[in-house]
């Protein structure tokens, strides 16, 4: 299971502690607050949920997070490799 999704166990802490977690929605009926709950496990301090289809939806989460769409996450990325 690949760690974008952002589900139990499969973040790694030593990549994750002390960041701000980009997490994809795997699917419609995806929970942003267990994968925020997992990203606080994982040390993550913060998440960026990418979901291709905004549902316009509010959630309350662990830690500070937001929702994106597709078009924000294209852009977040290119703003990520520039500053490799």
């Amino acid at each position: 299971m690949s760690p974008s999704f952002c589900k139990d166990n499969t973040l790694d802490p030593a990549k994750t502690t002390e960041k701000i977690v980009v997490c994809i929605t795997e699917v419609l009926v995806d929970d942003p607050r267990k994968k925020a709950v997992a990203v606080q496990l994982g040390g993550g301090v913060g998440m960026i949920l990418v979901d291709p289809i905004v549902k316009e939806i509010g959630f309350q989460a662990v830690i500070p997070s937001t929702l994106i769409g597709q078009e924000e996450a294209q852009q977040l990325q290119a703003y990520m490799q520039a500053r490799k």
